[in-house]
């Protein structure tokens, strides 16, 4: 959890599809494929979702990319969860 001064970060939809895209493409080092990727991986992504920032915004950092990834991963197993419940055969 984020100090209580510091402002929670703010993701414009072009860098959370960059930040996905990104680990998508980079799926093969992730560890045993479970999308736990390493620090390197995330210090890359910082300049790969950087583009995609708006005006003003601060840039993100290594720890934001990860923390966002973490986030979107818990939402994308809970989505599957719940589709393998409503629909058994998929």
């Amino acid at each position: 959890m984020p100090p209580k001064n510091t402002p929670a970060t703010r993701w414009c939809p072009p860098e959370e599809e960059a930040l996905v895209r990104f680990l998508h493409e980079h799926r093969s080092e992730a560890s045993g494929g479970a999308g736990n990727f390493k620090q390197q991986t995330f210090n890359q992504l910082v300049a790969a979702v950087a583009p995609y920032r708006k005006d003003g915004s601060p840039e993100k950092t290594a720890a934001q990319c990860k923390t966002k990834w973490k986030l979107v991963r818990r939402i994308s197993h809970s989505i599957s969860y719940h589709i393998v419940l409503i629909v058994p055969d998929i």
